[in-house]
């Protein structure tokens, strides 16, 4: 039989199997070790009981000894009786006193038995995980650009922002690509960091206009996020906006060709966008299956002239991806937790390498495909839970037009002091131990907020992002409207439910 159980000491789930005799192990470990945090975990019996059970076992010694003098018995026969005896003694006790868990030689946990109300060790939900995009990875692989482009279309609608690729060289080589190879191709330029559905609006007229049949976007996250929705709005007839809403049913959609010069969002890799309503001030993520890329095109040197602002807010984009869902609610898998705390420390070692050394090609590298990795939904399906950071930015941006890591910066580390509670202190510990370093303590939340100081000393002194609304210029004059975006008519259902008064109270911390 196997029983769940929880280590008290780092609250990683831990299955106990029990055999025949009514003795326990850990399945994985198969000793009285957590395997995860190394603390012993439970004893078979105190030493009390071995003191209890040396004199009962003499006491029916001697009994026996006086009776066979009196009652001429056989000797086999009692023989017999002491083995049962001994038997039935060992048993009642490891029955009755095993289990009794501590840390540090200070009982924390003490149970006769493994709850019997969990009978069954739990089984993972189940979900489907289907990534339909092709990545190229590494230098010249642009090379590739013309051979996948001619799989899925013949003239290319090109998508880029404000400029950069002309200054950095990028776009001069894509046209070549693509006049070399005569493709024909029609451009949508000036693309917003937070793109608008105006531009969806127009980058749809174009593509309608002049034919397109594929879809390239030559940027980040927000020019990727524009032509999702572009192509998605192409086979739509009526506004562009409704795809946000909901409203529009994506059944037919544009293929899409992504060529990455910006880690942060992910989008390159996943089937969401996310764009705003300037006239409404909303901010609103879609994801329809059809708004997968088909290709993206993932060179780490192209990152090297980013500025070491946007390397700041895009690294902590990543960051706050997998932060998202490191903090939720419910059981999580330790494989899972795991690669989560992996790409969150991988963030954190290589976005300092490459703000000090831009061209640093194993820096940029790792920072790219973790962008990839945090939000390609491998993390996340095993949640269900609302992300609540997210839902708190989405209107900031929207009105402020803030970048989306900065935003997410000052946020996070309010929101999660606020969420901080002795039931739940533990996840912050691990997040502590496994992404910063820091040793566990017997305080727990004493080391919770340490791990709260090592992520606000991460963002604020290395990453050098602002740590307040009041310096980037933001006052509390939308905060209750931005609280009745985030929470959309209903509580947050996230690491802890938020209602409205609760988001207004951490944009008030953010102060």
């Amino acid at each position: 039989m196997k029983y769940l159980i929880k280590c008290p000491n780092c609250q990683k789930e831990l299955v106990l199997e029990e055999n025949f005799f009514g003795r326990f192990r850990l399945v994985i470990s198969h000793n009285k070790q957590c395997p995860h945090c190394k603390v012993k975990l439970f004893r078979h019996y105190s030493s009390n009981y071995y003191v209890l059970y040396l004199i009962v076992l003499l006491a029916i010694l001697f009994f026996l000894y006086f009776m066979s003098i009196f009652i001429k018995m056989p000797t086999i026969f009692w023989l017999l009786f002491i083995i049962a005896a001994v038997l039935g003694l060992y048993l009642f006790f490891i029955h009755y006193c095993q289990g009794n868990f501590y840390r540090d030689s200070t009982i924390v946990w003490r149970f006769k038995k493994v709850n019997r109300e969990q009978k069954e060790v739990k089984k993972v939900p189940g979900f489907i995980y289907d990534i339909p995009t092709k990545v190229y990875f590494g230098p010249d692989q642009l090379d590739n650009l013309a051979a996948e482009i001619k799989k899925y279309g013949h003239k290319v609608l090109l998508c880029y922002g404000g400029g950069s690729i002309k200054r950095n060289g990028l776009y001069d080589r894509v046209c070549l690509l693509l006049s070399n190879h005569d493709i024909p191709y029609a451009e949508v330029a000036n693309i917003e960091p937070n793109p608008h559905v105006e531009s969806v609006r127009r980058g749809r007229d174009v593509a309608r206009r002049e034919n397109c049949d594929l879809v390239l976007a030559v940027g980040g996250g927000s020019v990727i996020d524009c032509a999702k929705f572009i192509a998605a709005a192409y086979y739509w007839d009526k506004d562009p906006w409704d795809i946000s809403l909901g409203k529009a049913e994506v059944v037919s959609c544009l293929p899409i060709i992504t060529i990455l010069t910006l880690a942060a969002t992910g989008s390159e890799m996943n089937a969401t966008g996310v764009i705003t309503n300037e006239e409404n001030h909303q901010k609103i993520g879609a994801s329809y299956p059809l708004m997968f890329p088909k290709v993206s095109f993932l060179d780490p040197t192209l990152t090297y002239s980013v500025n070491k602002y946007q390397t700041s807010c895009g690294s902590a984009d990543i960051f706050f991806h997998v932060l998202e869902v490191y903090f939720n609610p419910r059981e999580s898998m330790f494989l899972l937790d795991s690669m989560m705390e992996g790409i969150m420390k991988t963030v954190v070692k290589y976005s300092k390498i490459a703000l000090a050394k831009p061209d640093d090609y194993e820096a940029r590298a790792n920072l790219m495909w973790s962008s990839s990795w945090a939000i390609n939904g491998l993390i996340k399906e095993y949640q269900t839970h609302r992300w609540s950071a997210h839902a708190m930015e989405h209107p900031l941006s929207a009105y402020y037009d803030l970048t989306h890591g900065l935003g997410l910066a000052i946020i996070v580390p309010k929101w999660l002091q606020y969420a901080l509670r002795q039931e739940n202190c533990e996840r912050y510990c691990a997040f502590g131990h496994n992404v910063f370093d820091l040793p566990y303590e017997d305080d727990r939340m004493a080391m919770a907020h340490k791990a709260l100081d090592a992520l606000k000393k991460y963002l604020y002194e290395e990453l050098e992002l602002n740590r307040s609304f009041t310096e980037c210029g933001i006052d509390d004059t939308y905060f209750v409207k931005m609280a009745n975006d985030a929470c959309k008519g209903k509580a947050i259902d996230g690491f802890v439910p938020l209602n409205i008064d609760d988001v207004v109270e951490i944009y008030k911390l953010c102060l």
